[in-house]
């Protein structure tokens, strides 16, 4: 069998580049800090102003956009062309801890005009530091999931507005 013979003076060039692949390999894409006050919304355009509020989407690619609000969030992801696969994830601030970003997975929403979002769809995200029986407790409103989000801001995309989703309002 024949080995491969790297010249001395190309050796310390092939350690460095091994060492720099199994670096990069190694780097997970993790969410980046909103900048309150300075990031501009991907969907509405708008500075994101809210610290409780913010959300972040990053592409399989590492592209990073950021969002003032779940609703925002969600609006970009029924209205973009991004396939599934082209999502690596998709993050929100957690309402008790900001500017702290938690995986929607991981996160719990409240529908409640008790908490007013930036762009008045009132959807808060919580974090797993906070149980769904405190926050009802504290404020009236619906829980959801990311899928009841993503159902909810379709139905409000399409202008048909659902009885059971207005009777979660009232008090």
């Amino acid at each position: 069998m024949a080995s491969i013979v790297i010249p001395d003076h190309m050796s310390k060039r092939v350690v460095i580049l091994g060492f720099m692949l199994v670096v990069l390999a190694g780097c997970a894409l993790e969410p980046q800090p909103l900048d309150h006050g300075h990031d501009r919304c991907a969907y509405c355009k708008m500075t994101l102003s809210d610290e409780q509020y913010g959300a972040e989407l990053i592409t399989s690619k590492g592209k990073f956009f950021t969002f003032d609000s779940v609703e925002c969030l969600a609006s970009h992801l029924a209205t973009a062309d991004l396939l599934p696969d082209h999502i690596h994830s998709l993050w929100v601030v957690d309402y008790e801890n900001p500017p702290q970003l938690i995986p929607v997975d991981e996160a719990f929403f409240l529908h409640s005009r008790d908490l007013p979002s930036p762009m008045g769809m009132n959807l808060t995200a919580f974090g797993p530091g906070i149980t769904q029986q405190a926050v009802q407790h504290s404020f009236f409103g619906e829980i959801l999931d990311w899928q009841g989000v993503d159902s909810l801001v379709r139905v409000s995309m399409s202008g048909d507005r659902s009885m059971h989703l207005l009777e979660s309002m009232q008090p």
